[in-house]
């Protein structure tokens, strides 16, 4: 199983360089269905990040362990705190991915 996710460039670089070991989304209704195949899956899959809508975008493809759900307080992120996400993780990388 492969999800796939456009990320912006900050986020990309932190993910690629390996600082940023995982991904949240907002529990809303539009992840609630894109993301139910996996939490159900309930094993590791595939995740392909891309940088941006272009197409030649850089890609990179991880692992992600797992999906859980989280009330997180990310002042610095969003505009109010304690909010429930979907976190995505831990991240490693699959393979070597493309500059």
């Amino acid at each position: 199983m492969v999800l796939s996710l456009t990320l912006k460039k900050e986020w990309f670089d932190l993910i690629q360089q390996g600082v940023k070991t995982e991904e949240y989304r907002e529990i809303k209704p539009y992840w609630d269905v894109r993301l139910k195949k996996y939490i159900d899956y309930g094993k590791p899959f595939e995740i392909i990040f891309k940088n941006g809508y272009s197409r030649d975008a850089r890609v990179i493809k991880m692992r992600c362990e797992g999906i859980k759900i989280e009330t997180l307080s990310l002042s610095n992120w969003t505009e109010s705190d304690n909010r429930k996400f979907y976190v995505l993780g831990p991240l490693t990388p699959l393979k070597k991915n493309k500059e």
